[in-house]
């Protein structure tokens, strides 16, 4: 169960503090902002790391909506285009 944790409880202490920092920034500008992030986590097309792009918009003075997206292939397809 996630609703009602915090993030710090959720991931290690360096990635928890940049979703804080994230997160603060787009309440602050009042716009949305991005972090791009990587997890160790089981996947059938491509097992080990997982890269994210999140985007945190500010819904109120002290909500934001966090939407995280699976980038892994287009980062690897990047990859495979510079070499």
């Amino acid at each position: 169960e996630i609703v009602g944790r915090r993030v710090h409880d959720l991931f290690p202490a360096a990635l928890a503090d940049a979703f804080v920092a994230v997160i603060a920034r787009a309440l602050d500008e009042g716009r949305p902002a991005t972090l791009e992030y990587a997890l160790e986590l089981p996947h059938p097309e491509h097992p080990g790391r997982t890269d994210f792009l999140g985007t945190a918009s500010p819904l109120s003075a002290d909500t934001v909506l966090f939407v995280a997206r699976d980038v892994t292939a287009e980062k690897a397809a990047r990859r495979t285009l510079r070499e």
